[in-house]
């Protein structure tokens, strides 16, 4: 379940981001979350491409509490990412700004996005299919797991 403080933190990103024209979606627990799945989150993580790294960091300067510095990957053999990190109402958000042929950037610009309507807005949340095709290459089984076994249960 996402807490009001949670809920509130979506909708301001959300409501700060949908004029600027970036491209961007909710993944890991927050998106399962969103999409039906009983995952409590510990935190919101954001993917986003370069330019909007910066839009979101001037955006939110007041809540950065870790500058946008390079990070390596995760797996060898994918390139560097930019890791951003606020603190907003409370709530950590961990932001991955990626170029666009990245991980997760290439499922967003394939269009595997959902809107999930919160409140008075839409959230747009990396397709289930793709966050457990992006948390198999991290070799996170347990999420894949939790995702399939939903998406089978569902149909």
């Amino acid at each position: 379940m996402l807490t009001e403080n949670f809920k509130d933190v979506i909708k301001l990103i959300c409501n700060k981001l949908k004029d600027q024209n970036i491209k961007f979606a909710f993944v890991g627990s927050a998106s399962l979350n969103l999409q039906g799945i009983n995952i409590t989150p510990n935190d919101l993580d954001l993917i986003i491409s370069i330019s909007g790294l910066k839009i979101i960091s001037e955006e939110f300067k007041d809540c950065i509490t870790q500058p946008a510095s390079k990070k390596p990957y995760f797996k060898e053999g994918y390139p560097e990412y930019y890791e951003l990190k606020l603190k907003i109402n409370d709530v950590v958000v961990h932001i991955m700004g990626e170029y666009d042929n990245d991980l997760y950037m290439s499922m967003i610009n394939k269009g595997n996005i959902v809107l999930v309507k919160l409140m008075d807005i839409s959230v747009p949340c990396l397709a289930l299919e793709s966050e457990a095709e992006a948390y198999s290459e991290m070799g996170r089984d347990k999420k894949v797991r939790l995702i399939r076994d939903y998406l089978n249960k569902k149909d």
